[in-house]
């Protein structure tokens, strides 16, 4: 009878250890479940903070997805986007934000705005378009300023002739440049070639110098208005021929006959 008790009792210890495995077994089976929706869930949240371009993720999956972004305002310091994209399913929006080390920065439902530092990194925008049948579709664009234009033309010419100068940007996110703005130096009006043009591509424009010595400075807007910084290159126009011509044939008249033109030579610092 002891015998069977401790049978029993020995018995009924390993029930409960079996019974509490079992329970054991059912709420991490509970729990992976809830972190597998969790995780679904997440990789549809329009302000995901995940930087990913993976199947699981903020992936181009819906052909009718897109994003637009457009500068709404820049400062020697900071650029403002506005972000904007698809509304065509039937769940949310929203966009993410994530500097060159992936870190989130900025993120929001629907439309709206983000600021970057101006500097020379690239950043990547994520816009989400939620479809509460099929789940997320989504795309992103990178985006970073226009480099520095690199200037050509002739920069050692003559005063009253029309020169072609280039000007060619190169963006590092391949976005076309919509237009350069070109200084001149000379006091004349500034010049605006519009676009676009493809990345590194050369945009020409034509100018007439007088006499003197000039700096051209030129920027780049690319297609979303984020402005580069700026490319100079210098030139120098002196007299025009037929006026170095006039001017040496003054000079040997005046040597051959110094008394003749006595006011003229004093004009003329002779």
């Amino acid at each position: 009878m002891i015998r069977n008790k401790r049978f029993w009792r020995n018995y009924k210890g390993q029930k409960d250890r079996k019974s509490q495995l079992v329970i054991l077994m059912c709420i991490s089976l509970v729990a992976m479940v809830a972190l597998a929706i969790n995780i679904q869930l997440a990789s549809a949240d329009p302000t995901e903070t995940v930087y990913c371009d993976s199947e699981d993720c903020h992936v181009h999956d819906y052909p009718t997805t897109w994003i637009f972004l457009i500068v709404d305002s820049q400062t020697s310091t900071e650029i403002t986007y506005h972000v904007s994209g698809s509304d065509v399913y039937s769940g949310e929006e929203g966009w993410g934000v994530f500097d060159p080390m992936q870190n989130n920065i900025a993120c929001g439902f629907d439309s709206g705005y983000f600021t970057i530092p101006v500097d020379d990194e690239t950043y990547r925008v994520f816009w989400v378009d939620n479809s509460t049948d099929e789940g997320p579709g989504s795309v992103y664009m990178d985006i970073t300023r226009p480099g520095a234009p690199s200037i050509d033309g002739e920069n050692d010419g003559e005063a009253g002739t029309k020169y072609t100068y280039g000007f060619t940007s190169v963006d590092p996110d391949g976005h076309d440049i919509a237009d350069y703005i070109v200084s001149w130096g000379d006091g004349s009006p500034s010049k605006t070639i519009t676009g676009p043009f493809a990345s590194g591509e050369k945009a020409t424009a034509d100018h007439t110098w007088v006499e003197g010595t000039y700096t051209i400075k030129a920027t780049a807007i690319d297609a979303t208005g984020a402005e580069g910084d700026q490319g100079t290159y210098k030139v120098t126009m002196p007299r025009n021929r037929a006026f170095n011509f006039n001017f040496d044939l003054l000079e040997q008249l005046f040597e051959r006959f110094p008394n003749m033109f006595p006011v003229l030579r004093y004009l003329l610092g002779l």
